[in-house]
């Protein structure tokens, strides 16, 4: 059967009225219920959702992790470190890979949208130049030592006893699941939603210096033993 063109163009006008019209009709699939490759999110919302918020939170909620819209960590971090321990992860803690690459789930550009989005949320105001830098090596384990014992006793003003009773942050397991750099970070940053202040406010009128924290971290990884009392292979960074 043949039409003639001016019914065959009314057919597909007619169509092209009908054919969205049922969507209504049940058990058709919703545009917005359509599957979409995980390799497709795109969203930074869902994607931080997803592999962030399980261990760092968000909004001031308790984790496992320090978190990464924490102000001071945001000012201190540089986006290309943000962006390698995304990728790659940190071998030797609880740290994963993200990148496929890596034996992740992530695309490259997913890890760009992560970075970029976690990196926006940086104060306005924040000048990494007067803070300590993000990366250091450790200082005098010995001088730390003293450092450490400071800032616990100030610590335990602010917050008590209580949170101190399984050894805070020289607890030896610990220490096991943690990088130098994770030590460092925690130490600049604290975990305010635990009461553990940031390096300006550990010790009041005293902010810690460079120099101390260096120190502190370097005793921290001096008490890196196994139940023997034998010191542990260093945590790779």
């Amino acid at each position: 059967m043949r039409f003639s063109p001016g019914l065959s163009a009314s057919l597909a006008v007619l169509l092209s009225v009908l054919l969205p019209a049922c969507e209504w009709m049940p058990g058709r699939p919703r545009k917005a219920d359509e599957v979409v490759a995980p390799t497709a999110v795109m969203d930074f919302s869902k994607l931080f959702t997803q592999n962030c918020v399980g261990c760092h939170g968000a909004g001031g909620n308790i984790s496992g992790s320090f978190a990464l819209d924490d102000p001071t960590y945001l000012a201190v971090v540089p986006e290309e470190k943000l962006r390698a321990v995304i990728t790659g992860g940190v071998p030797g803690s609880l740290m994963p890979p993200f990148s496929i690459a890596h034996g992740g789930m992530l695309t490259d550009d997913q890890i760009t949208v992560l970075v970029q989005g976690i990196s926006a949320w940086k104060p306005p105001a924040a000048n990494s130049s007067a803070l300590p830098p993000y990366s250091a090596p450790p200082g005098q384990a010995a001088a730390g030592a003293q450092v450490y014992e400071t800032y616990l006793a100030s610590l335990r003003k602010m917050a008590g006893d209580a949170m101190f009773a399984d050894g805070f942050l020289a607890n030896r397991a610990f220490l096991g699941l943690t990088s130098d750099q994770y030590l460092r970070t925690l130490i600049l940053i604290g975990r305010p939603e635990l009461g553990i202040p940031n390096f300006e406010r550990a010790i009041p009128g005293q902010p810690l210096s460079n120099e101390q924290i260096a120190d502190m971290v370097a005793w921290l990884i001096s008490q890196r033993k196994n139940e023997f009392g034998q010191p542990l292979v260093p945590v790779p960074q």
